[in-house]
């Protein structure tokens, strides 16, 4: 079941009462018979009214069918309807009938329709992006995301297009390549490494910019005499760009992901104060074992053991190793693919400060059990 904020019912009587209002206006309209308020109704109708019924409508159908949601497939149908077709039907009738209804008053320029079209492409791809940002997530999030930068950006191509129609070229080509690697992050579906790609991505789309920026402006004919300068400043930017991809491509693949895990490591071994005492080499190894990799399946298992011996029962022993049965790594140390080394070295340092925090808590656990044990030793007659 898929949680909302507001029930269709809502959303229906909303959709009702508009469209009352517009039956009644049509209806005032006809039996004054004056021209002036005619025009007036039509643009209220078509521009306001009417993309408020069919908003509420289709907002209506998706909470209905999301409420009524038994699996996942469903309640994301509904909030699709919901969150990106209602508000993309609506403002795409809005946004049609405002050039007929400015028709009515005077006379539009040849611009308005392109203009208003370009003006559409950039809210749905805002919508689009919102869309993928807010309601789904993993590739699906960056691939409809994705998709939703180049619904906008092939929306402010339109725009630029009404000024210069080859200035209007590079965004259209960046439009088709953000498209193109966004479904591709679709991939992750099955590859999680594919995720990992997404700066490689960016920087791809942003060298074929540089190269279709630099033949659009060499086109102009007003630049020809500058179309020397212009080539050499989008190579100097290419090769730049292109050098500072190959050289982050080289690390990535360069860098050892068990290195930077050694070194950190290292760093936590000259610094940390959690150790066990010699005669305890396997409590000794499970702490090194979680610190260093995570794995806190030995920890628990000797900590419960170590905490059963003090007479601790389940609920107590639950209690004092909560936060390491709780415990979830959030770096993903089963990649190969290491595009930003420093930062994953930074996340490392966090994630095993946060191990050593919570394997202190236990051994103090471990060692308050102890001391309570040796100061009320267990009375022959109690054995």
């Amino acid at each position: 079941m898929v949680r909302l904020k507001a029930s269709w019912r809502g959303y229906a009587v909303r959709a009702a009462v508009i469209a009352v209002i517009y039956i009644l206006l049509n209806a005032l309209a006809l039996r004054v018979q004056a021209p002036a308020l005619l025009r007036l109704v039509a643009f209220i109708n078509g521009v306001i009214l009417l993309p408020l019924i069919l908003y509420y409508a289709i907002k209506t159908i998706g909470n209905l069918i999301a409420e009524k949601a038994v699996g996942k497939g469903l309640g994301l149908i509904g909030l699709a309807l919901m969150d990106l077709a209602a508000p993309a039907a609506g403002l795409y009738i809005g946004f049609s009938n405002l050039a007929s209804s400015i028709a009515q008053f005077v006379k539009p320029p040849t611009y308005l329709t392109p203009a208003l079209t370009a003006l559409y492409m950039l809210a749905l791809g805002l919508m689009i992006r919102r869309f993928g940002k807010n309601d789904l997530g993993g590739a699906v999030s960056d691939a409809v995301s994705g998709v939703g930068v180049a619904v906008f950006i092939y929306g402010f191509a339109g725009l630029i297009y009404l000024a210069s129609s080859p200035l209007a070229m590079p965004f259209e080509v960046l439009s088709l390549t953000v498209a193109a690697t966004s479904l591709a992050m679709l991939g992750g579906l099955r590859n999680p490494q594919v995720l990992e790609l997404k700066p490689l991505f960016n920087r791809v789309n942003a060298i074929i910019f540089i190269i279709a920026l630099t033949l659009a402006l060499s086109s102009i004919p007003s630049l020809a005499s500058y179309s020397g300068y212009i080539d050499l400043a989008g190579l100097v930017a290419m090769l730049g760009l292109t050098g500072e991809t190959a050289y982050r491509v080289y690390r990535a693949h360069s860098t050892s992901l068990e290195g930077i895990r050694e070194r950190v490591y290292a760093e936590h071994e000259r610094q940390r104060d959690v150790k066990a005492t010699q005669e305890d080499e396997v409590l000794q190894r499970a702490l090194d074992d979680f610190i260093k990799y995570g794995n806190k399946e030995d920890l628990i298992m000797y900590a419960t053991h170590m905490l059963t011996l003090c007479d601790k029962d389940l609920l107590e022993i639950r209690d004092a190793l909560g936060e390491l049965i709780k415990y979830r790594e959030t770096l993903n140390t089963n990649t190969r693919w290491i595009w930003n080394p420093g930062r994953v070295e930074e996340i490392m340092r966090e994630e095993m400060s946060r191990r050593q925090a919570i394997a202190r808590n236990v051994m103090g656990e471990i060692a308050n059990c102890r001391n309570t044990k040796e100061q009320n030793p267990t009375s022959p007659t109690q054995r």
